[in-house]
């Protein structure tokens, strides 16, 4: 993930790792937990592809958090991660929560969640958007037919017109049909519309609309 920005909120994510967690490592690149080497995974047999009749959900995200920026004041040395409950992207309205091991959480400001972490009033912190990158972030939701390669498709059509795809998620619904929203980053608004336009030409899909 990026790395935010305040000496104030940085002397405030320190105070509260060290007097919480002896195990915390921090110095000037980076907040990380000190961990045992893992054993490396076991070797799992190749897998065949879920055919289409066996009635399983297809579920897929991606995430590009390279893509994701945050100021915390003037300071740019701290460990910044994306909170997955709420998965906020740029323009929403965000605060930090000081996390034991994983420096700063982005959380959307409203997000249910953070009611119910403890001391979240001492371990909260102001996170604000870096600006830097002047491109516009776009959502658009989409429905479609039950196909195995809407992303690849998608992924296309934005590619032809200098679009980023940031995040996207499908999901089945209940007559099986698969149903999806998608995040992406454009250079400007008239490019968003040709990638609009070129998504409708995609056979399997059959409705898409941008998201407020």
């Amino acid at each position: 993930m990026r790395y935010a920005q305040t000496s104030s909120a940085r002397k405030k994510i320190k105070a509260w790792l060290n007097k919480y967690d002896e195990n915390i490592l921090i110095d000037k690149d980076i907040i990380a937990k000190r961990k045992a080497p893992e054993p490396p995974p076991k070797q799992e047999p190749p897998q065949p592809p879920p055919s289409l009749a066996d009635g399983d959900e297809i579920v897929r995200q991606v995430f590009d958090a390279k893509r994701m920026k945050f100021r915390v004041g003037d300071e740019k040395n701290m460990m910044i991660h994306i909170a997955q409950c709420c998965s906020p992207v740029r323009g929403d309205d965000i605060m930090g929560y000081i996390s034991r091991g994983r420096g700063v959480i982005v959380h959307k400001r409203e997000c249910p969640n953070l009611k119910n972490m403890s001391e979240v009033v001492d371990r909260s912190i102001e996170v604000e958007w870096e600006t830097e990158f002047p491109k516009l972030t776009k959502r658009f939701s989409v429905t479609s037919k039950r196909t195995y390669d809407l992303f690849g498709e998608i992924e296309g059509a934005l590619r032809k017109f200098k679009g980023h795809l940031i995040e996207g998620r499908l999901h089945d619904d209940e007559e099986g049909k698969l149903m999806g929203t998608f995040t992406m980053e454009v250079e400007k608004e008239d490019d968003f519309k040709k990638i609009i336009k070129s998504l409708k030409t995609i056979p399997s899909i059959n409705t898409i609309s941008e998201v407020k």
